[in-house]
């Protein structure tokens, strides 16, 4: 069975849970959205590949990791989902320091962060 209901967050925000018996799934999402600088679209994602995403599986909770680049290369998002909020928001007191860290130099400011329940996802299909 699942269940949709809406959250009192301040976002508008719809959550799932899948109910299995004995059992209740949910997942959270991380948003960055970040400016690119010129010409560094192919140098950020492969530090996403090779520094960030390795330090994203270490973390207790994670689950994915999906990264997208503009058309014209000057703007980022990525959308980390996590098994519960409480994993992503450990993440972001902690290692997220460190993966700044490493994105830095190719970022032209420090990246807007939200945070919203899964509404419903193919991940585990």
């Amino acid at each position: 069975m699942t269940l949709y209901y809406l959250s009192g967050r301040r976002r508008k925000i719809v959550r799932l849970a899948l109910i299995l018996p004995g059992k209740e799934i949910a997942m959270y999402a991380r948003r960055l959205t970040m400016q690119l600088r010129q010409n560094d679209a192919a140098d950020f994602t492969r530090i996403i590949d090779s520094e960030i995403i390795p330090l994203l599986r270490k973390q207790p909770g994670f689950r994915d990791e999906l990264v997208l680049i503009s058309p014209t290369a000057s703007q980022a998002e990525t959308i980390s989902l996590w098994n519960t909020q409480e994993s992503a928001d450990t993440f972001g007191r902690g290692p997220y320091a460190d993966m700044l860290k490493l994105i830095e130099r190719f970022i032209k400011h420090k990246p807007q962060v939200e945070g919203y329940q899964v509404a419903k996802s193919t991940l585990n299909h």
